[in-house]
């Protein structure tokens, strides 16, 4: 009986990459036809992790280091370009992979990654996933790290508009990805940053931003039931959207370079240090200077937070 529930599982798994690879070789010659009047481009990136079982360092007792000992991951993305538009997918495999839970094998495949951009004038409109940052990051970003199995990419629109040589004006609109899903909460927002040349050796790069995160039905209900089982004197009324702003620049005085950052949120129900839910404002405060010059460069930072979450979800 093991040796037919492991052939199972192992030929289940084959035979989902057999019909990934079918997919991915059906894309392939499809764009082809394609690439003789636009521009066709790609990359494939594969892991193959070794999993020695070892009891003095605690690796063992799990699937991976008892039964599979190997793991793949796989990331083909296929970009193509034409007449001003731009396309792009990438197809995601996880084979006994141990990226998204470290103690357990996970297994699938599926499209991770796919969007349409197309630029008009000034204006860049992006539909599907993307990438984005707003200032540092503290009020906004989006951003992939394959090495840690991070994906955290927006599905949605992204629209960047171009003012004049030294303004770019960014805006945001959909859900975050959950690998090959979806939260079910919504973010949108808004950033604006501009690149001025004051003298010849002074620079500054000021900007602005502004997200709205909307809970889901489900979200909040969640909340709800969370805050009912509390005493009377603790309970308070969540909100269904919660308000994010930022407000920096970067100052460029010759070899020397100053970041500053203030950001703050409106009340937004968040975990306190003992696990329960209160109802808080966040501010966030950070700076960093920076000297570099040929062989020597030294950077310094400062960052103070008081109750600033705001996750998706």
């Amino acid at each position: 009986m093991p040796r037919i529930k492991v052939f199972s599982i192992f030929s289940r798994n084959i035979s989902m990459f057999r019909k990934l690879f079918i997919i991915t070789n059906s894309l392939l010659i499809s764009l082809h036809s394609f690439s003789q009047s636009g521009n066709l481009s790609g990359d494939l990136q594969a892991n193959v992790n070794l999993f020695q079982r070892d009891s003095s360092i605690g690796a063992f007792n799990t699937p991976l280091y008892d039964n599979y000992f190997t793991g793949i991951e796989s990331w083909l993305n296929v970009n193509y370009s034409i007449s001003g538009f731009n396309a792009g997918i990438r197809i995601d495999g996880y084979l006994n992979s141990n990226l998204i839970d470290p103690n357990n094998a996970f297994t699938g495949a599926g499209i991770g990654y796919y969007y349409l951009e197309k630029e008009v004038g000034d204006l860049t409109l992006r539909g599907g996933y993307f990438y984005e940052q707003f200032g540092s990051g503290i009020v906004y970003r989006s951003y992939e790290d394959r090495g840690l199995g991070i994906d955290y990419a927006d599905f949605g629109i992204n629209l960047k508009y171009r003012l004049g040589k030294n303004v770019l004006i960014k805006g945001i609109a959909g859900l975050e990805k959950n690998l090959f899903s979806l939260y079910k909460p919504t973010i949108k927002g808004l950033n604006a940053e501009g690149n001025f040349k004051i003298s010849e050796d002074i620079r500054i790069s000021p900007g602005a931003a502004l997200l709205n995160r909307t809970l889901d039905q489900a979200s909040m209900d969640f909340v709800v039931a969370t805050i009912n089982s509390y005493d009377s004197v603790d309970r308070f009324v969540p909100q269904y959207n919660v308000y994010a702003y930022s407000g920096y620049y970067t100052l460029t005085v010759k070899d020397f370079s100053w970041y500053l950052e203030a950001a703050g949120k409106t009340h937004e129900a968040i975990r306190s240090a003992d696990g329960q839910l209160i109802d808080v404002p966040g501010t966030v405060l950070y700076t960093s200077l920076a000297y570099s010059r040929k062989g020597l460069g030294l950077t310094g930072q400062f960052k103070r937070t008081e109750n600033y979450v705001l996750r998706t979800s």
